[in-house]
């Protein structure tokens, strides 16, 4: 398929990386349900972190965590048309938050309010707490990463 981001021809949107993974994917958007929405197509996805932080209701999309919870969801939009529309209407619905202009305003107000302010704050400390402040960050998020790789093969 030459057009991967043509939603024309497609009824719905399934999309798992793994059943397996207790992985949040804390990394990734949720470009996928956003793009679902624009285009009015309902969703079916893995519990990702991104997916979750802008769910505000059933309608957004449908959360499956295995094979058989896929194909219920699936059979259940076939046999509930109300359903089916309820989604495509909430998703178009929700897709005005996600506009180029209101994401764009997003972003200048976090520059403007977070990241500008933070830096100038930042930019007023002394070279040694500025070392120190970043080896600190910097061990805490080895820390994790350890605590993260430990708890992964324990749990296998």
């Amino acid at each position: 398929m030459d057009q991967w981001n043509d939603y024309t021809n497609i009824d719905l949107i399934i999309a798992v990386r793994s059943f397996e993974n207790k992985d949040p994917y804390i990394n990734k958007p949720a470009s996928k349900l956003v793009n679902c929405w624009r285009a009015g197509v309902p969703a079916i996805l893995a519990p990702e972190s991104s997916f979750i932080a802008c769910r505000k209701s059933e309608l957004d999309f449908m959360i499956i965590k295995s094979f058989e919870d896929t194909i219920n969801a699936v059979k259940t939009l076939k046999s509930n048309p109300e359903l089916y529309l309820k989604m495509i209407t909430n998703g178009l619905e929700r897709a005005k938050e996600f506009t180029p202009e209101i994401v764009k305003e997003q972003w200048v107000n976090f520059f403007d309010n977070v990241a500008f302010p933070a830096y100038d704050q930042w930019q007023s400390f002394s070279p040694i707490y500025k070392r120190a402040n970043y080896l600190q960050r910097y061990l805490s998020l080895k820390l994790k990463r350890i605590n993260n790789q430990i708890q992964k093969f324990v749990s296998e």
